[in-house]
């Protein structure tokens, strides 16, 4: 019964991280779609006003700019850290599962 518990224990927690990964992923390129849609309207309007700045105005826009994509970056590092440390956690847990459902039979005995 206790390997029986085990096995469905192992099932559900891989099932769950398999959905947690496939909704992460369609974050992720809705996120990557919306953003190359911003990127390309923005970069429309941007030649137009490029031509008409000063180069004051040129350098706080690419200053700007610089500021956006290292946001985005940044933003990206801790969904990147955070997606690393909760697939630690989970291999960890599978690690555990594994180990005590060999250790089970010899316990058993």
């Amino acid at each position: 019964a206790a390997n029986a518990d085990a096995a469905a224990n192992t099932d559900a927690a891989a099932s769950e991280a398999a959905d947690e990964e496939k909704s992460q992923a369609t974050a992720d390129e809705s996120n990557a779609r919306k953003s190359q849609e911003n990127d390309d309207s923005a970069n429309e309007q941007s030649s137009e006003e490029e031509d008409s700045l000063t180069p004051l105005g040129k350098a706080k826009k690419e200053a700007a700019d610089y500021l956006e994509a290292l946001q985005r970056e940044r933003a990206e590092f801790i969904n990147f850290r955070n997606r690393a440390a909760k697939e630690q956690d989970r291999f960890r847990q599978h690690g555990i599962t594994d180990v005590l459902t060999a250790l089970l039979p010899a316990l058993d005995d």
